[in-house]
């Protein structure tokens, strides 16, 4: 069987936000995308492959503290050894956000917004389809800064004066793994350099924790901060 969607509209996208675990504290907000799609499957071998292309000029998502809006691209390959396992491999995904504004939710003044953008791409990863699904992934990431990520460590001012130093670091790569599923989001480990700046986290999310390490280093600057129940 063949199925081609050449463009098709989709008027909100929140109504994928049922595919994921409702306790990690990341949703899809109301706006409007497209998508594209091919796909072939046989009911011989069980097999699928084919691709899907995801677009919105104004998506917004909430993940913690931290939201996120700007435009979006999503590209992933629809590969399966076997379609009654419902798992399918990730590996060549891709994630564009350009034009990106993000705030504190949790601020009391939020600070003027800059256009931010993120490059990711998985060497690796499975997903297992279901309601809610589950993911891992392993990849690198192109940013223009940290900012996004620091932010979900909200009281970071309070701490580090040079904190906003770090932010003026721009062309940041890392390399990081994730895992969504049973309830749980976790970034097992994401490392990032940039000129003078070195960071390094893990975190995990869930209804009952929220537990994250952030360790910086800015040239001989160099601090730890434990993120415990929010």
């Amino acid at each position: 069987t063949s199925l081609d969607m050449p463009d098709a509209e989709v008027p909100d996208l929140a109504v994928y936000d049922a595919l994921i675990p409702e306790q990690t504290g990341l949703s899809i907000l109301s706006s409007r995308g497209r998508v594209r799609m091919h796909l072939e499957a046989s009911t011989a071998t069980r097999r699928a492959k084919g691709s899907v292309t995801l677009t919105s000029q104004a998506g917004k998502i909430q993940f913690q503290n931290l939201e996120l809006q700007g435009n979006l691209t999503l590209r992933a390959p629809i590969v399966s050894r076997d379609l009654a396992t419902r798992r399918f491999d990730l590996a060549g995904t891709r994630l564009e956000m350009d034009g990106v504004t993000y705030h504190d939710l949790a601020a009391e003044s939020p600070a003027e917004a800059t256009p931010w953008w993120m490059r990711a791409e998985l060497d690796a990863g499975s997903l297992v389809w279901g309601a809610p699904l589950s993911l891992r992934g392993q990849g690198r990431i192109e940013m223009k800064n940290t900012g996004p990520l620091l932010t979900l460590f909200a009281q970071r001012s309070r701490f580090l004066r040079w904190f906003d130093d770090v932010l003026n670091v721009e062309n940041v790569t890392a390399r990081g793994a994730l895992r969504i599923g049973n309830g749980v989001l976790e970034i097992e480990s994401l490392q990032a350099t940039g000129g003078p700046l070195e960071l390094r986290s893990r975190m995990i999310f869930s209804k009952l924790r929220k537990r994250g390490d952030l360790y910086l280093r800015y040239g001989r600057l160099a601090a730890g901060i434990e993120l415990r129940d929010g």
